[in-house]
């Protein structure tokens, strides 16, 4: 089976291979990378965490495509934990692109949770890291993150 990492993503043969994850300003915790990949695999891990815009945003709309796989291989809270991080990050990314597909794969991610029957309280707490991120994104003043 010879797919693509990111096969289904529009234009994913058009985008340059990842770099290697680079920690050097320690902003990122080693276990969340480690909790990152183990959900969409090292090579999409790569992307999402790469400097390149495209790819960020590409990792981000493979991980939609994928929830329901996901979900089949991995126990639900912990799977629902590293998805809901991820989207932390992406929703506070600078890039206009990065910061809407994330909005979609938040949405993806709430259906999910809904679905997963999780205890209120956990859900909750999942989604109240993200909110923060969420206001100040609506307080800034341009008008495509607003609109997003």
């Amino acid at each position: 089976d010879n797919d693509h990492p990111l096969e289904g993503v529009p234009g994913f043969y058009d985008l340059p291979s990842p770099e290697e994850i680079n920690d050097e300003g320690g902003d990122l915790p080693p276990e969340f990378i480690v909790n990152v990949e183990s959900i969409i695999g090292r090579y999409r891990a790569k992307c999402f965490f790469s400097k390149n815009w495209l790819l960020r945003e590409a990792a981000l709309n493979k991980t939609s495509l994928l929830l329901n796989e996901i979900r089949n291989e991995i126990e639900m809270e912990r799977y629902a934990r590293v998805l809901c991080s991820m989207i932390e990050r992406a929703v506070d990314d600078r890039v206009v692109q990065v910061y809407l597909t994330s909005l979609i794969l938040l949405d993806d991610a709430i259906t999910e949770i809904e679905m997963a029957d999780l205890p209120n309280k956990k859900t909750f707490s999942l989604l109240s890291k993200i909110t923060p991120n969420l206001v100040n994104k609506l307080a800034d003043r341009k008008q495509k993150v607003v609109d997003g």
